[in-house]
């Protein structure tokens, strides 16, 4: 039987997460959602299950299915269960999830913002990289990859400043949720 403590924690984060990935399905500048936030933050703020960070890549390519088969298709009507490139992105995101626990993020604004530049920079290099070896017009060399680099900065700069600022936004309210309980208790 689950208790009322674990399930309110699993609503929290059933919630949590549907928000999250709304953020990619509505308008939004390019790299500007809260998934980051979300990948990076979970696993602390939401009691350091492993499972959290696997129901939030599964809550990603939920909303990756949606995308690339609405708003991504072209016009095609085979639909795609995956894109070039994913094996890359994934990885990002569970170096995100991973990073997010080692650095106890929630504890301190420091932390949450080394771990928000440090995990965007992870993002950036690891997605970028893999885009320079899918891609056929970058050089396969140094300077092909440096150029695969400077293409991604300002999406890099909006995913840097959307995981910061939405994982500051939630780790307030976290922080004010868990006050609340306390104070009921």
């Amino acid at each position: 039987m689950i208790s009322s403590a674990r399930f309110t924690s699993l609503f929290a984060f059933s919630g949590a997460l549907a928000l999250v990935l709304l953020t990619r399905l509505i308008p939004h500048w390019p790299n500007f959602t809260a998934v980051g936030a979300f990948a990076l933050g979970s696993a602390v703020w939401f009691g350091g299950s492993r499972w959290n960070g696997l129901l939030a890549l599964a809550g990603l390519y939920a909303t990756d299915l949606v995308l690339n088969n609405t708003l991504y298709s072209a016009g095609s009507n085979a639909f795609s269960w995956g894109y070039s490139g994913m094996v890359w992105t994934y990885s990002a995101w569970a170096l995100l999830v991973a990073l997010g626990s080692a650095l106890k993020v929630q504890r301190s604004w420091t932390r949450w913002t080394g771990g928000a530049l440090i995990g965007s920079v992870l993002f950036f290099v690891v997605t970028n990289t893999g885009s320079w070896l899918g891609a056929p017009f970058y050089e396969q060399t140094f300077a092909g990859w440096l150029t695969a680099l400077v293409a991604g900065l300002p999406f890099a700069a909006n995913f840097a400043l959307s995981t910061w600022l939405f994982g500051a936004a939630a780790a307030v309210v976290v922080r004010w949720i868990q006050s609340a309980e306390r104070a009921q208790a």
